[in-house]
């Protein structure tokens, strides 16, 4: 597991403009813990083409938090099974804007 980003208690974070690139699977890449997450313009990329899965992008500590996702368009996917695209679990608000998630298995 890489955690790229982790939003702690009264902290604002922005992750604009980026990408994630993995073999098979991205999953908990994100990490909330009581602050704030905005993400705007994520793309994810897969290495191998032919196995796409995505794997809970967010997590939430007991502390809560709230995410909000813009303008983000995911695609041609596959979730494991038993989790959510953006963790809700202890989620204080989860926010998408303008966003589109097509052809998810």
């Amino acid at each position: 597991r890489f955690v790229v980003v982790k939003a702690d208690v009264k902290s604002i974070i922005h992750f604009i403009d980026n990408t994630i690139i993995g073999t098979t699977e991205i999953g908990r890449n994100f990490e909330i813990n009581g602050g704030e997450l905005i993400i705007t313009n994520l793309k994810l990329e897969f290495k191998n083409i032919n196995e796409n899965i995505v794997s809970q992008l967010v997590s939430f500590s007991n502390n809560g938090g709230h995410l909000q996702v813009r303008k983000t368009q995911i695609a041609d996917v596959t979730f494991r099974r038993g989790n959510s695209l953006f963790g809700a679990d202890n989620a204080n608000t989860i926010s998408l804007v303008d966003c589109k998630f097509l052809l998810f298995q």
